[in-house]
């Protein structure tokens, strides 16, 4: 059958199966974590392969559509598919974007993509449930040590974030709106600083609570917020950046409640936000900021292929801002210039890992994104502090910086000629 149209019953149910494909394809992408420019390049490109061009493609927040309009006739096929929630699943993500690389390189017909991608979408996790609780632990422990905590603060850390993703998901399930989520989210953080004092009494309860802060904002989309903006979908990255400014004024609501609550309680946990700061060997801060990589990669399901790139992604981002800091580059500068690295080099290893560059890029900046920092700013604002607004600022600079330097070393690729560039998935 010629992928030509011919406006027949049989190519009218041809288009219908093309934009089916295309979309359901689209769904899996961004549902797994891919941003709004790759997913609505996958639907037009999907659509294009199989003969229909000139298709319209959007993705807001919420809502993916795609449309066809038959010259001949003007008229419109339109598909479109609301999706509510969001999870970063990296593996599924990997497998659709391996489809969609084989689809517009014309090695699999409608059909046969048609019945992978329904494999794909019924697949099995690639890790059981407790493994992803494990790697969220390994996050939080890793970002203790990175702001200076000890063997008793890490270990307590570890199990109040798996204990607090636990919940969540648990809440998630139940349909329990995302501010309301976080607020309960973030008291866990004080209870586990409590306990930490109880084991160890010089332990600072603030690198346990901030541990448990980061976990819950590593899941947030500020990254990808930041990186629909400015790949020119506005609404869509306001929307996102809208959802991690709910996510963290809950997380700083819940802790400042709990606080409060267990101080009635005659329980007190001082939190100080200016005493969890980075101080840290380099070695120590190093390897600390590899395994929240790690964790975070084995949360979210990234490929076991891919765990040494990662790994190496992230020391080699570390190593970067440690090193511009020293210098005197300032944190802006130092992450920008450390994502620019790691972006280009994820890209050029994305067929040796056989996998999309976009989880091989988060992972290894996860220990750079700016939670603590939006923390900080909003705990000073609520208590009345103007100077929390220079944080929040700061914060979203730095956010910026990470967006945009990864998205820019991708690009840097793209003059080497490597084949299959344009498949953009296969490279962010």
């Amino acid at each position: 059958m010629s992928d030509q149209p011919r406006y027949a019953p049989d190519a009218r149910a041809r288009t219908r199966a093309i934009l089916d494909l295309a979309i359901r394809l689209a769904m899996a992408l961004w549902g797994s974590g891919a941003g709004a420019q790759e997913t609505t390049e996958a639907m037009t490109a999907v659509s294009r392969t199989y003969g229909l061009r000139n298709t319209d493609a959007d993705v807001t927040h919420t809502v993916l559509s795609l449309t066809w309009t038959n010259p001949s006739t003007d008229e419109s096929y339109t598909r479109s598919h609301n999706l509510r929630a969001r999870q970063l699943d990296y593996s599924r993500l990997s497998a659709a974007a391996a489809l969609y690389r084989q689809i517009v390189e014309k090695r699999i017909g409608l059909a046969d993509a048609a019945r992978r991608l329904s494999r794909i979408r019924a697949s099995r996790p690639l890790s059981p449930r407790w493994v992803q609780e494990i790697g969220w632990g390994l996050v939080g422990a890793g970002a203790t040590v990175l702001l200076g905590g000890g063997i008793v603060a890490a270990a307590v850390a570890f199990v109040a974030a798996v204990t607090l993703n636990a919940i969540m998901a648990a809440l998630q399930r139940g349909g329990v709106p995302l501010l309301f989520r976080t607020f309960l989210g973030g008291a866990i953080g004080p209870v586990a600083a409590l306990i930490a004092q109880i084991i160890q009494p010089d332990a600072s309860p603030t690198l346990v609570v901030v541990a448990t802060v980061i976990v819950l904002l590593a899941g947030v989309t500020v990254f990808g917020g930041v990186q629909d903006i400015l790949t020119a979908f506005y609404v869509t990255g306001l929307a996102r950046l809208t959802e991690a400014i709910v996510a963290t004024v809950g997380i700083a609501a819940g802790v400042i409640a709990t606080s409060l609550l267990l101080d009635r309680l005659g329980a007190p946990v001082e939190i100080s936000v200016t005493e969890a700061r980075p101080d840290q060997l380099p070695a120590v801060a190093v390897a600390a900021a590899v395994v929240m990589a790690l964790g975070f990669s084995i949360a979210t399901q990234v490929p076991w292929r891919a765990l040494g790139v990662v790994a190496v992604l992230a020391a080699l981002a570390e190593t970067i801002t440690l090193l511009g800091t020293d210098a005197g580059l300032g944190p802006i500068w130092s992450v920008a210039a450390a994502s620019v690295a790691v972006g280009f080099t994820a890209s050029l290893l994305t067929r040796t890992a056989r996998t999309p560059a976009l989880p091989m890029i988060v992972a290894p900046l996860v220990p750079m994104l700016p939670g603590l920092m939006l923390f900080d700013g909003l705990m000073l604002i609520a208590a009345s502090d103007v100077r929390g607004l220079f944080d929040v600022f700061l914060a979203a600079a730095i956010a910026a910086s990470i967006a945009a330097g990864s998205i820019l070393g991708h690009y840097l690729v793209r003059p080497l000629g490597r084949r299959g560039s344009r498949a953009t998935l296969s490279k962010l």
